[in-house]
């Protein structure tokens, strides 16, 4: 069983380091990029490239939700070494894709006339958004068939090979812009193309390695399932409305931007919710593997393994989100002035820092039980995770249409993306995990959140020192070096907390046995 845990602990932190090391990599080629793709487009065209690709997304939800769950089964047969199931599973799953796929097709090719009208862009742009929305529906049908390869290797627990892909996408789309702007080339159009291909060409690497690594399957129209059908239905629509959620507070808020006040606020609201995004997987990065690890110690009942692995993701989670909170709240507003220079107006950097500070803070206070939801979705427990998400996210929405509607603009939006991660890390999951997981409140407590709260404590008080120092006109260099210094502090508080009050925890021993390993921390008896 230690063995096991120390599995389980490693693909963790494997999945986290590569998760991190690609999301260290995006936000280099976001800070060098974004400033770029802005002038070549310019606000109003980066806004429509913003509410379009919002608009694609919901065309998303032609898959009921079936992608999601490969991984959850394929995680499950190869615990229990059935390939015949993991045969019928991946053709079936195939073949419900490739029917997506041209359910995509078809909707794309109707619903392009009107989205320019549904969006509420200037007439002059008509053109172009349905041009830039056909491309981009011809990529998404493309890309379903495709994905079943990430289906297999999170199943399979390969993240930090999938890591690697994302990492490999992003460099050719960095090199790619960098080279249509240097010609002179970077439209909305020609953007639109090299994200496209970039990805469908990744897509497909992941099908290869997933069949290199997994070559006991073939695809063959006579292994489609019913059964198999049936059970990734079941699952896919619990799957489904957690995608819907998603959409509710990320596309449907950023659209009701661009609908009530414009094509220029969206761009705004775009850039923001790249910060977010960032800092969203950064916190949910270490929660990935939990559903394929959950799903395969409730096949093999060991519950006393999930809930010390689960605890301690969520106190790295909370840990890392309040210190990044603390860094936005004191140099938000100086950062975004770094990346975008003059592009924008002192009020829409304002409005811009505001939010994220916003989104931040609610995201952090919510992410501990991201984790649990992630491994009640693993377990089987799908449907008690789904509507309530689903309830959240609908009030979040128009509570943020309502806001933004009344006079708030983009901090309203924001405030409204927030409030679902509120009602579900407060008011809801945190009653149906412990009670899941056999925890008492008094012990989650103590064991995910008391940490991040003590770091939260020195950090603002770090923060506010460093700012004293940082003068009128943003300095690059002192702005990453205070952020150096945050970073660098909470990682020593964490680990010098672990090695003196956490360390009669076997989970925790295995932990700080593992940075040991690294010469992360010195060795110590």
């Amino acid at each position: 069983m230690k063995n096991n845990q120390q599995s389980a602990l490693r693909i963790i932190c494997n999945s986290a380091l590569t998760g991190y090391f690609l999301k260290a990599f995006q936000f280099v080629v976001s800070m060098i990029t974004l400033p770029i793709i802005l002038s070549s487009l310019g606000k109003e065209k980066y806004g429509i490239m913003i509410l379009v690709g919002q608009s694609v997304a919901f065309l998303a939800l032609s898959d009921i939700g079936v992608r999601n769950a490969v991984g959850r089964y394929f995680s499950k047969y190869i615990a229990l070494n059935d390939r015949e199931n993991i045969n019928k599973l991946i053709n079936t799953s195939f073949l419900i894709l490739f029917t997506v796929a041209l359910i995509i097709l078809t909707l794309t090719i109707s619903l392009a006339h009107w989205i320019p009208i549904w969006l509420n862009i200037n007439p002059r742009y008509n053109d172009l958004t349905r041009t830039v929305f056909l491309l981009n529906g011809f990529i998404l049908a493309l890309l379903f068939p495709t994905r079943i390869g990430q289906g297999i290797l999170a199943g399979s627990q390969k993240y930090s090979i999938l890591n690697l892909i994302e990492i490999l996408t992003a460099m050719s789309q960095l090199l790619g812009v960098i080279t249509l702007a240097y010609f002179k080339k970077l439209g909305l159009i020609e953007y639109t193309i090299l994200t496209g291909i970039s990805t469908i060409l990744s897509q497909l690497y992941s099908i290869v390695l997933a069949n290199k690594i997994h070559s006991m399957f073939h695809f063959s129209i006579n292994k489609f399932s019913k059964r198999m059908a049936k059970e990734l239905f079941s699952l896919g629509s619990s799957s489904l409305l957690v995608t819907v959620s998603g959409l509710f507070i990320g596309q449907g808020i950023t659209m009701s931007v661009g609908i009530l006040l414009g094509t220029v606020s969206a761009g705004i609201y775009g850039v923001v919710m790249m910060v977010v995004t960032n800092i969203s997987f950064l916190l949910t990065k270490l929660g990935q593997p939990l559903l394929t690890i959950g799903s395969e110690l409730e096949a093999i009942k060991d519950k006393a393994k999930l809930r010390k692995i689960t605890s301690f993701v969520m106190k790295i989670s909370f840990a890392l989100g309040g210190t990044i909170t603390v860094m936005l709240y004191y140099f938000c507003n100086s950062l975004l002035q770094i990346l975008l220079k003059e592009r924008w107006t002192i009020h829409e950097f304002n409005q811009a820092s505001t939010a994220i500070i916003v989104m931040s803070c609610c995201l952090t206070i919510g992410i501990p039980q991201f984790m649990t939801r992630a491994v009640l979705q693993g377990v089987g427990l799908h449907w008690k995770v789904s509507i309530p998400v689903l309830v959240a996210s609908l009030i979040s929405l128009v509570l943020g249409i309502l806001l933004i509607y009344s006079g708030f603009g983009i901090v309203g939006a924001s405030i409204g993306w927030g409030a679902t991660w509120i009602f579900q890390g407060i008011f809801y999951f945190p009653r149906i995990s412990t009670k899941f997981l056999e925890l008492t409140w008094r012990r989650m407590f103590v064991d995910s959140y008391l940490i991040g709260l003590i770091l939260l404590f020195f950090n603002l008080i770090t923060g506010f020192v460093l700012l004293s120092f940082e003068t009128t006109n943003p300095n690059p260099f002192y702005v990453f070096i205070s952020i150096f210094i945050l970073l660098f502090q909470s990682f020593t508080i964490f680990i010098l907390i672990e090695l003196l009050f956490f360390k009669n925890d076997d989970f925790s021993i295995k932990v700080i046995s593992y940075l040991k390993q690294f010469n992360i921390i010195n060795a110590r008896n």
